[in-house]
């Protein structure tokens, strides 16, 4: 794996050692990706993302927040920082694979088309987490599904929608054991459940790079984006 670290945030040089060192063991894992374009990953500010991203790629360039950095060495939390960059990585990895659909995504998030936006997004997050998943531990995936559990949306509330969207991707591609029947709200479960059903039914055939196989999940997307 190659590429450089950038210490754009200036966090202190004993941070950069232990990120060095979770870094080189994660190239031990990525012999199955496909990393064409990886040049940097950069350690950023905070000011840099949103207030829900610990990570981002942007053109095959991955950005780690320098908080959370700081705050999971300290704790020790070596495998949540793991796995969340090896997530960046697979990333790079499906946008190689799969460049038709990216390139789609920029062109309808230029044209303000939402229901396509999301449409692409929930499915390349899928798939993402589908194989990220390999590198994130039992404490970590527990931690998650118990803030999953008794989580509830608004599905009134257009914001709600939009969030549920985006989360329902990296709840399905956990859902490896049937967690989504331990959720409490019978209505999240429902849509939950009908969104399995139609991601299920798109893996089970061949996986092109074209948005037409992604033809019934837009369906189902454009319920909670108009």
């Amino acid at each position: 794996m190659n590429y450089v670290l950038l210490n754009e945030s200036k966090i202190d040089n004993y941070f950069i050692i232990i990120i060095e060192k979770i870094i080189k063991e994660i190239s031990t894992s990525t012999n199955n990706l496909n990393l064409d374009g990886l040049d940097l990953i950069i350690i950023k500010d905070d000011s840099f993302f949103n207030n829900i991203s610990d990570a981002r790629t942007v053109d095959k360039t991955v950005y780690i927040r320098k908080s959370f950095l700081i705050n999971n060495i300290e704790e020790k939390n070596y495998s949540i920082i793991k796995s969340t960059i090896y997530h960046e990585l697979c990333h790079i990895d499906i946008k190689n694979k799969y460049p038709k659909l990216h390139e789609l995504y920029d062109f309808y998030l230029n044209e303000d088309d939402d229901t396509k936006v999301f449409t692409i997004m929930f499915f390349i997050e899928y798939i993402t987490s589908i194989k990220s998943n390999l590198m994130e531990s039992n404490e970590t995936n527990k931690i998650f599904w118990e803030s999953v559990y008794n989580k509830y949306w608004d599905f009134n509330n257009p914001v709600d929608r939009v969030y549920f969207i985006k989360e329902s991707s990296y709840i399905l591609a956990r859902d490896n054991n049937n967690e989504i029947d331990m959720i409490i709200d019978s209505d999240t479960k429902k849509r939950l459940n009908d969104l399995k059903s139609i991601i299920d039914t798109i893996i089970s055939g061949d996986l092109i790079d074209d948005y037409s196989i992604l033809t019934p999940l837009e369906n189902e997307v454009k319920k909670y984006i108009i």
